[in-house]
């Protein structure tokens, strides 16, 4: 629908079906649309990247409302069109969001990505913002196990790093954490559903998995591509490393109605309960 002058057949409902259907894995099965929504080939540019059929943009996001430092979020677009009758599809699996834009006449061609830009640059930001807020109602907090004395976790959202902050970890008795730098991520697996806007689901009971990510201390300036001080690498490797602990960095979120009320630990046999 979207290749070429496909577009000129579709309206802006068949398009926004089109988008929740991906989005929801309702046509395709969730493992289809997952291997479908991933690059195939990168390009000369950092920020560009070759899908099938997609155009992937890799947008440097604040971690955090108002940072400068940032994290890599890609946007899934399509374009259209034949002459004056154009259109982009968009698609964002990090929000769980999308839009479309139909742009006729003359100069529609040429409109249709200053239009994309700010469309995706206001409604993006705008996702960002309110995840931060959400995050900081319902998923930070500490969390005890009543039944395993010295067993805690406190989990913050910090100005200027992504993901969740563990900064308080403690294990029977034996502190888990080392750095201070320690991030939680989820990793899309959980018990609703594994379309790529589940994580957004906000009534009901569900379970996420997350991964602890440790990067290395101290944090290194960043390198110079990535809009820091530093030379050609970011010799950060934290993502490199993941898993590298198997199981020990894993924990499951439970939440309810999207409040996060207990985190499991699988390989302490530990469910931590919210008391704050």
């Amino acid at each position: 629908m979207f290749y070429r002058t496909g577009s000129i057949y579709a309206n802006g409902e068949d398009l926004r079906t089109a988008g929740l259907s991906i989005l929801n894995s309702e046509i395709l099965s969730a493992a289809t649309t997952s291997e479908w929504m991933k690059p195939r080939s990168g390009t000369g540019s950092l920020v560009e990247l070759v899908g099938a059929p997609w155009e992937i943009s890799r947008l440097e996001i604040p971690v955090t409302p108002g940072s400068n430092r940032t994290r890599i979020s890609d946007l899934y677009t399509k374009a259209g069109g034949n002459g004056d009758y154009t259109c982009i599809f968009a698609l964002s699996p990090d929000q769980g969001i999308g839009y479309s834009i139909l742009v006729a006449g003359s100069t529609a061609s040429s409109a249709r990505w200053p239009l994309r830009d700010m469309v995706g640059e206001t409604f993006i930001q705008a996702a960002e913002h309110a995840a931060a807020e959400n995050a900081k109602r319902n998923l930070a907090g500490t969390f005890v196990d009543a039944a395993s004395p010295g067993s805690n976790l406190t989990l913050t959202v910090d100005e200027g790093r992504p993901g969740l902050g563990l900064k308080v970890f403690w294990v029977k008795g034996v502190n888990g954490v080392d750095n201070a730098h320690v991030r939680l991520y989820p990793t899309g697996l959980n018990s609703f559903s594994r379309s790529l806007s589940s994580l957004y689901k906000s009534k009901g009971t569900m379970r996420v998995a997350h991964r602890m990510v440790v990067p290395e201390t101290p944090l290194e300036t960043r390198a110079a591509v990535e809009g820091g001080k530093g030379g050609l690498f970011d010799n950060s490797f934290a993502w490199m490393n993941l898993d590298f602990a198997g199981p020990s960095d894993e924990f499951v979120f439970n939440l309810v109605d999207g409040r996060l009320v207990s985190v499991e630990i699988p390989l302490a046999g530990l469910v931590l309960k919210r008391v704050d």
